[in-house]
């Protein structure tokens, strides 16, 4: 089953953040996803099988749109190339939602321990 969005969102604007669309109440500049390897992997919720990954790319450009404080992503690049989704990164709820039908599904940002990482600040 899919979650449907509760209402309206905010007016926003966009920039372009590498093969994604970053949208964020507030104008930004274009913006590249980080050189260094994150701490943090964004995953999607699958009822099937649990949290699942995110690509590397997809990745990096949803850690870089949180890191920059934007509320959120459209991604159109990869497996997103056929449908646009629009990836809600802050607020009570995490989410994709794919723009042609309106379908949602569950997203977080996972802290993972290396041994060349420290717990989250």
């Amino acid at each position: 089953p899919s979650l449907k969005p509760s209402g309206p969102y905010p007016p926003t604007t966009s920039t372009t953040i590498s093969s994604a669309s970053v949208t964020s109440s507030s104008p930004s500049s274009a913006m590249s996803p980080p050189l260094s390897k994150s701490r943090y992997k964004w995953q999607y919720s699958d009822l099937k099988n649990g949290w699942i990954d995110y690509d590397t790319v997809t990745n990096s450009i949803l850690e870089a749109a949180f890191a920059r404080g934007l509320k959120s992503v459209v991604c159109s690049h990869g497996f997103f190339a056929k449908d646009t989704y629009k990836m809600q990164l802050k607020g009570p709820s995490l989410y994709q939602r794919n723009q042609k039908t309106n379908n949602q599904r569950s997203i977080r940002r996972h802290f993972f321990f290396t041994p060349t990482s420290s717990p989250p600040p």
